[in-house]
């Protein structure tokens, strides 16, 4: 069997192509070369009704592929345009704390309204991540609203895009008892 491989090809383009070189892709589908026959009336070749369907699926293979594009065609198009640069960067840094207690570098931090670009720099031994919540208190309170914020990570760095409004927020790792133990602050967002 012949096996078509590309970062597009999906399953269905991947048995077509079984079916159509080997016929070994399902048991008892036709293979290339099973085929033809003569019509002893007029002398001329004609189609099975297997070599009809070979031939179908050469054209939904052709049309899958065909229609998958190809990196160069996604870079004209306008959805591929850059996004616009965020607003602000907020970045939180986890230190290695050891066996004190977890906190970040930061419990103030300031941004303007938009998209604001969050990052965490985790050089903790410990998974963090970094919630930003509406409101003044952590964690999880009453009527307060998650507006995004990083996964869990190791150690490294973490980003995340989050659109914020003019307000008060609250920053905190959602890890554990990370927040109870301190790791959490004050988000204050103006007015763009």
């Amino acid at each position: 069997m012949v096996l078509i491989t590309s970062t597009r090809t999906g399953p269905v383009v991947q048995f077509l192509a079984g079916v159509l070189v080997a016929g070994d892709a399902a048991p008892g589908l036709p293979t290339i070369g099973a085929a033809e026959r003569l019509d002893p009336a007029d002398g001329r070749l004609r189609s099975s009704p297997r070599q009809m369907f070979r031939l179908a699926a050469l054209a939904l293979a052709t049309i899958a592929i065909g229609g998958c594009g190809g990196e160069d065609e996604a870079a004209d198009s306008p959805a591929s345009t850059p996004a616009a640069k965020p607003a602000s960067k907020l970045e939180v840094v986890a230190p290695n704390t050891g066996a004190g207690a977890f906190r970040y570098v930061q419990d103030r931090l300031e941004a303007s309204a938009g998209r604001a670009e969050l990052v965490l720099v985790n050089d903790d031994v410990h998974q963090h991540d970094v919630r930003i919540q509406t409101g003044t208190k952590c964690c999880y309170e009453p009527g307060a609203k998650e507006v995004g914020g990083t996964n869990v990570i190791s150690k490294g760095t973490g980003r995340a895009l989050i659109d914020l409004r003019p307000g008060e927020y609250v920053f905190f790792c959602s890890v554990g008892s990370h927040a109870e133990d301190g790791m959490q602050g004050r988000l204050t967002v103006a007015g763009a």
